[in-house]
């Protein structure tokens, strides 16, 4: 099976925050957050394994900064690494403010093809593709080593 460059299934998505997404408190619901990581880190696992996969781990994810009612978030999603049928996709999460991005979240999720059958290897080709690439390597052993 070749190897896939990240490019391939990478995903860059808007989001437009509104009241059925805040808490109590005004502020996005942190489940919310969650959901819509696993939503778009889904679909850029399936493209990348051009088949059905599933979540089987979502890492730690710390929030930088609150985010508000009507303000525009952007979500930038990819295939770290992957190892015969499960991948890592890397998230990061920014939100608009006064024409700059300010950064609110990353995390790490991993994927496992539902069929269990290999999934293509990633081909990274940035600086950054490799650092996250190895990176990936690094937390699969500790997630590995925590069970």
């Amino acid at each position: 099976m070749d190897a896939k460059p990240v490019r391939d299934s990478a995903l860059e998505l808007p989001y437009y925050v509104s009241d059925a997404d805040m808490n109590t408190k005004g502020m996005l619901h942190g489940g919310q957050m969650f959901k819509i990581i696993d939503s778009y880190a889904g679909r850029v696992a399936a493209a990348h394994a051009e088949r059905d996969c599933v979540t089987i781990s979502f890492d730690r994810m710390v929030f930088r900064t609150p985010v508000y009612t009507d303000e525009l978030l952007i979500f930038r999603l990819s295939v770290n690494r992957a190892w015969n049928t499960s991948m890592e996709i890397g998230a990061k999460v920014h939100v608009v403010r006064n024409d700059k991005e300010v950064y609110v979240a990353s995390a790490y999720l991993t994927f496992v093809s539902v069929d269990r059958k290999p999934v293509p290897e990633v081909l990274p080709e940035t600086q950054d593709e490799i650092r996250r690439y190895y990176q990936a390597d690094m937390r699969k052993r500790l997630r590995t080593a925590e069970r």
